[in-house]
């Protein structure tokens, strides 16, 4: 049994004299001879073997997006019908004791939606603008993916194509890491801001976490798979050539004592802000690594030091990916002013600075120890954040209904359309098993005889 994911069966079948007619093989890519000798069809490019892997980790990538956004939609409706506490200035001071009003209850008021709590919009927010960003990161992967199958087909120039094998698939170990991982952990900190309605099986969170969790391990454990991510990286940054690819060409430009920019709090609320601070990140992470595994090489093995050094390794791999979906959210987004209205650009350009600001929030550290941002600079930015999360909240539902999931395909009391989650809460309750009968059984006589009265 698993923790979820049951749709897929996962075992093995073990054949003992079973004969297979070579008729019935597939032998599309690689044969057996009548003799029994195995060998491959030469004229078959094995490049073609690493795209089907690179598609399903593209897929993946995708994938993530769209279930952090099923997560996003649940919770962001449920906290717009969910209502806690009472605005401040109705609230009866604790410490007042001759009020004018003779201690009398406040005012009859509209309590909050929970959705009103900075807090609250901290945890779902982000998450909706990471749902965007990850699905156009998908779908550029996509696309690359068909040009790249295009470049294999033409055998044009094989040493260009060898050079942009090695490119998407570096960005497609990292990203699928990355995205994936993020996905995880923002479903189940999205369940987690529903309360104790959340661990409910009917709000949907449970079983959207148990069956989003195989991504994480499957097509390469998260972890293990940044390593074959910086392998790329690290070889750009050693080589000799003058020309770099065009997604690290920021490698080229690195310059470690280079500072922000910003001069004031405004400036960090810009495209280029971001651009800049996510290139510098990266790049001086890739360097970092380079300079560790340099270090242990004067007394290990390369094996023994490419392990030592595996922290700097994933830290190095998720700086570049971030950049890179930072970097496909914007081409995605230039791409749709084409054809959106100005408000519908607006609200995603306000998602996008939220994902840009949010990452360089959550690691701070990465940005501030070398000195690239200031103490002030770093303050900035925690502002902006409070203050684009207000720009989003008049767009919030708008943002996650444009995804047009069905009730039926969230499959949540919570996170209804039509707001009812209440009524659908008790329906759910009245089907279970336990409240067919009035008292529990076992307990009817010994509960009766005191209800009678």
């Amino acid at each position: 049994p698993k923790i979820g994911f049951n749709a897929m069966d996962n075992g093995f079948c073990r054949f003992s004299k079973v004969l297979v007619p070579r008729k019935n093989m597939a032998e599309r890519f690689s044969k057996v001879e009548k003799g029994g000798l195995y060998r491959k069809i030469n004229n078959i490019d094995e490049r073609v073997a690493y795209i089907t892997m690179m598609q399903v980790r593209a897929y993946i990538v995708q994938n993530s997006g769209q279930c952090l956004a099923k997560a996003a939609t649940i919770v962001t409706r449920y906290s717009i019908v969910r209502k806690q506490g009472y605005p401040s200035s109705l609230m009866p001071a604790a410490t007042d004791k001759k009020r004018s009003d003779g201690g009398k209850k406040p005012p009859k008021s509209e309590e909050n939606m929970i959705l009103d709590y900075v807090l609250q919009r901290y945890r779902i927010f982000p998450m909706i603008a990471s749902a965007y960003a990850f699905h156009f990161a998908g779908r550029v992967l996509s696309e690359r993916l068909a040009d790249l199958e295009k470049m294999i087909e033409s055998e044009d120039n094989k040493f260009a194509v060898d050079e942009a094998l090695a490119a998407f698939h570096s960005s497609t170990s990292g990203l699928k890491s990355l995205c994936s991982s993020i996905a995880a952990e923002g479903i189940e900190d999205l369940r987690k801001a529903c309360g104790g309605h959340g661990y409910l099986a009917s709000s949907g969170l449970p079983e959207l976490l148990t069956n989003y969790l195989q991504n994480c391990t499957v097509e390469g454990e998260n972890h293990m798979l940044t390593q074959q991510a910086v392998r790329f990286l690290l070889k750009t940054v050693n080589s000799s050539s003058e020309s770099f690819p065009e997604e690290v060409i920021y490698l080229k430009n690195f310059d470690k004592c280079r500072r922000c920019s910003a001069v004031k709090k405004s400036d960090v609320k810009s495209w280029n802000f971001l651009a800049e601070a996510y290139q510098h990140r990266a790049a001086k992470l890739v360097h970092n690594l380079r300079e560790r595994i340099a270090y242990y090489l004067e007394s290990k093995e390369a094996s023994e030091a490419s392990n030592s050094a595996s922290i700097e390794a994933f830290r190095a791999s998720r700086g570049h990916s971030l950049l890179l979906v930072l970097r496909m959210f914007k081409f995605e987004l230039d791409k749709a002013r084409e054809i959106l209205p100005f408000n519908s650009v607006q609200a995603i350009e306000n998602l996008l600075l939220l994902f840009g600001l949010y990452f360089i929030e959550r690691d701070m550290g990465d940005f501030t120890e070398d000195g690239y941002l200031s103490e002030n600079q770093a303050e900035w930015v925690r502002k902006a954040v409070v203050e684009t999360m207000e720009d989003i909240r008049k767009d919030c539902l708008a943002l996650v209904d444009a995804w047009d999931f069905s009730d039926r395909f969230l499959g949540s009391v919570l996170g209804r359309k039509d707001g009812n989650v209440y009524k659908a809460l008790m329906e759910m309750g009245s089907k279970s098993s336990l409240n067919e009968e009035e008292f529990v059984r076992g307990l009817g006589p010994l509960i009766q005889p005191s209800s009678k009265l």
